[in-house]
């Protein structure tokens, strides 16, 4: 079994002059955050930019697109955001 996905704070913005203020939530994981409207991923301002949808990165993280979330078990949560 595969540990936990670690769990950081989703940035809306990294264009933003203070984007460290835009903290859409904490406690998420990099595709609940990449997968939804999050634009970086991370802790403290250390913040790794989301894949581009029309990356291979970012197909993979978010195999059903954006919008939809993947839990640990596999399954799938939302609805289409984007398609």
């Amino acid at each position: 079994r595969e540990p936990p996905a670690p769990r950081k704070e989703c940035y809306l913005s990294l264009e933003l002059p203070v984007f460290c203020d835009a903290v859409l939530g904490t406690n998420v994981t990099r595709g609940e955050c990449c997968c939804s409207v999050g634009a970086g991923w991370g802790d403290l301002c250390e913040v790794y930019p989301c894949p581009l949808p029309s990356s291979a990165e970012f197909v993979s993280l978010c195999p059903d697109g954006r919008g939809f979330i993947q839990d640990d078990n596999g399954l799938d949560f939302g609805v289409p955001a984007h398609r």
